[in-house]
């Protein structure tokens, strides 16, 4: 009698499309699925030329997620060839601070090199920056209209001045098609935002799933949920140690068995 094989257990990740997410958890055991809850609009682009142009007024820019970067890439591709190439050029010569490789990486695409993306998360790269940096002069912050207070309260604290310029607005999805039909082991979450997004979806069998975490700021929003809604499920049950894909699926991994909460 032939034996049938046991379907992977589900892992859900409230983001786009990434192979480089996919390949260390589909190597692990995993049926990967991406989902993004979040609808993401450029906003203040004629801003963020100008503040690109006046790099020299500050003493570096700070970037804590991949649409930050995002943003310079896309400012940059709008501009003269002259004008890009003197962008270019002044965004190498400033201490560019990153939270991690994710967000580096659309920067370190176009030649443009980023400091402290071993961090992880906003209060270590804060710290980072205030043992490394300069303290005494602005410094430039390029964020979502939803950013956390994490750095902002950390540049008051020390008394140095932090400009900040919303370069993304950041929108939920109302529903998951995928969840219509299908209920996975795990879920993931990426940001606060995306906590917030699936609370929403009261249709989706929340209680039995697992919820694992890409870093800090996300694992304590799952918190917060917890807290708010007195279940405890959602708490994260894996953080990533480092925001990273195989950090990620060893979080997974070692906070087995996988058949979803019970």
């Amino acid at each position: 009698m032939a034996t049938v094989a046991a379907t992977p257990p589900a892992v859900l990740l409230l983001k786009t499309q990434d192979d480089k997410y996919a390949a260390p958890l589909g190597a692990s055991g995993f049926h990967v699925v991406f989902s993004d809850v979040l609808v993401f609009n450029k906003e203040n682009e004629e801003a963020l030329l100008q503040a690109l142009r006046s790099l020299d007024q500050y003493v570096g820019v700070i970037l804590t997620s991949p649409r930050a970067a995002a943003a310079i890439v896309d400012v940059l591709s709008t501009a003269t060839p002259d004008d890009k190439q003197a962008l270019l050029s002044l965004l190498q010569q400033t201490p560019i601070y990153s939270v991690g490789k994710s967000t580096s990486r659309p920067l370190i695409q176009i030649g443009v090199g980023c400091i402290g993306d071993d961090s992880g998360s906003a209060d270590v790269l804060s710290e980072y920056i205030e043992q490394h940096g300069d303290t005494h002069r602005p410094m430039l912050f390029l964020c979502g209209n939803k950013r956390m207070e994490t750095l902002p309260n950390s540049f008051a604290r020390r008394h140095q001045p932090l400009t900040e310029l919303v370069v993304y607005a950041t929108r939920e999805v109302d529903e998951i098609e995928w969840l219509k039909t299908n209920t996975p082991a795990w879920v993931v979450f990426f940001s606060p935002s995306g906590v917030e997004a699936a609370q929403r979806m009261t249709s989706v069998p929340w209680p039995t799933i697992k919820k694992a975490a890409i870093g800090k700021s996300s694992a304590a929003a799952l918190l917060k949920a917890s807290q708010v809604t007195g279940d405890t499920t959602w708490q994260a049950q894996a953080v990533a140690a480092k925001p990273t894909p195989d950090e990620l699926a060893a979080a997974i991994t070692a906070a087995g068995p996988h058949e979803g909460n019970p």
